[in-house]
């Protein structure tokens, strides 16, 4: 991987104008909550239009900031990874070059074929994911941990709880997901090899007859393939529905929390704040889901 991030840092000016605009886009989510509790707690009750407006202008215009910064985050983490990407399959191509008839052996032409495509856009799409989630989620979970404290200590104590069964929840599916997709990978290159070698050797299977048999192996090959895929699909299949199950788990507990405050201590958070903690945590638990893409994809 270091070999990886040393190709990808050629692109210092896009990651330097990509962590600005991440930046500006986690800014920008984390200040709504703040404006939103302003205007529950202290305009509405107070009936002041004008504060109301003033503050819902303010949050248009943070909204406006996040949605230019977040076109921006992905403009540039493409940029850097589809520039990674084609450095990478130049280097690929042009060592393959000086490779000898061993090493291709070694190898199998489908194979090289197969690393120099299918794995070149497999690398490239998980550093396009890599550099927009792996800046984004640390600076909001960090940023959510911090606001969500600031309002109120007692309620954000819920993470303590939720935090850890969402991340040992995407370990243990990471853990099952890894071997399935280092697998499938194999899978893919079987099949390309089984169409290459039916591709070029077509005349001869078919001057020996050898046509069922050749259907036959791609079969084979193609339906460990699917099998395959199915149950790497089927553990990834978990994962959204669990970490979803968590996310709104920890929502009712927020709000019961809340609730519970308001109903029977005097000295109760004021609802403003109570929303503005419940969106700090969703933030920094889907910042935690974004994560888990990342683990997911690794392998």
């Amino acid at each position: 991987m270091k070999h990886m991030y040393k190709e990808l840092f050629l692109f210092k000016w896009a990651l330097l104008l990509l962590f600005i605009t991440v930046v500006g886009s986690v800014a920008a989510n984390l200040a709504l909550p703040m404006y939103l509790s302003e205007v529950i707690n202290t305009a509405i009750p107070n009936g002041d239009k004008v504060q109301v407006v003033s503050i819902g202008g303010a949050m248009l215009l943070f909204v406006l900031l996040g949605v230019v910064c977040s076109v921006g985050t992905g403009f540039f983490a493409s940029l850097a990874s589809v520039g990674f990407g084609k450095i990478v399959r130049s280097k690929i191509f042009r060592k393959v070059q000086f490779y000898s008839q061993t090493e291709f052996d070694g190898f199998s032409t489908s194979s090289l074929i197969t690393r120099t495509n299918n794995d070149v856009v497999q690398v490239q799409t998980f550093m396009n994911m890599l550099l927009k989630v792996c800046l984004m989620a640390p600076i909001m979970c960090i940023g959510g941990v911090v606001l969500a404290l600031a309002k109120s200590a007692t309620m954000s104590m819920i993470l303590i709880i939720s935090l850890p069964v969402m991340i040992a929840f995407v370990l243990i599916i990471a853990r099952l997901a890894s071997p399935l997709s280092r697998k499938m990978q194999e899978k893919l290159d079987e099949i390309n090899l089984v169409t290459r070698e039916k591709l070029t050797g077509i005349r001869v299977a078919r001057a020996f007859g050898t046509e069922q048999f050749e259907e036959q192996r791609f079969h084979r090959v193609n339906d460990e393939f699917m099998l395959n895929t199915i149950r790497m699909n089927s553990i990834m299949g978990i994962m959204i529905p669990g970490l979803s199950l968590i996310l709104y788990a920890t929502m009712v507990a927020l709000i019961a929390f809340g609730g519970y405050q308001i109903i029977n201590i005097h000295t109760a958070i004021p609802i403003g704040d109570i929303i503005a903690v419940i969106q700090y945590v969703m933030q920094i638990m889907m910042s935690v889901m974004m994560l888990s893409m990342i683990f997911v994809m690794y392998p």
